[in-house]
């Protein structure tokens, strides 16, 4: 058990600060995939931040006994200790600021809305109803269409169950 501990209390710094750089980094997706959702949200979609904010506080929790057991070796398994209970305590606030900053942001995405369907400017249309990977697939599949004249010639077919013909004359060939 002590060689244990000396190896543990020898290679501190070596796993303890890549801990802290995925803390760090982990705050900063977070913060920026909060940022995306705002931006979102301006355009009248409403995407819930409650995951986000929970995740900031446990890793703001975590990150803080990191660097107490960085700062202080001899005391790394309270520092430990510490850092769980923090992640906890963090993930539990931000969890509840989530769910306060999504109520906030639903009631007024209705009174905007409310507003915009007054002055009619409002048009419920699937890019309002689409959210995520469906929204990503829909571009694509309308992309596809447009780009691709010959799909017309597909599509006729399949609904008249009959085969698709392929244009294979060449110019010159007749």
């Amino acid at each position: 058990m002590d060689k244990m501990i000396a190896f543990i209390t020898g290679y501190l710094y070596d796993y303890m600060i890549p801990i802290c750089m995925l803390c760090l980094f982990r705050i900063l997706v977070c913060v920026l995939q909060t940022r995306r959702t705002y931006k979102l949200r301006r355009m009248l979609k409403f995407h819930s931040v409650r995951a986000f904010y929970a995740e900031i506080g446990c890793w703001i929790g975590i990150l803080i006994g990191s660097v107490l057991c960085c700062m202080f070796p001899k005391l790394w398994f309270v520092f430990m200790v510490l850092a769980a209970v923090l992640g906890v305590i963090g993930f539990k606030t931000g969890k509840s600021k989530g769910i306060a900053e999504d109520e906030y942001w639903r009631e007024k995405g209705k009174v905007l809305i409310e507003e915009a369907k007054a002055r009619g400017e409002y048009v419920e249309g699937e890019e309002v109803k689409t959210h995520g990977a469906g929204a990503i697939i829909q571009a694509i599949s309308d992309d596809h269409k447009s780009h691709h004249p010959h799909d017309n010639t597909v599509q006729e077919a399949e609904a008249s169950e009959l085969p698709a013909i392929e244009d294979t004359n060449k110019e010159g060939e007749e």
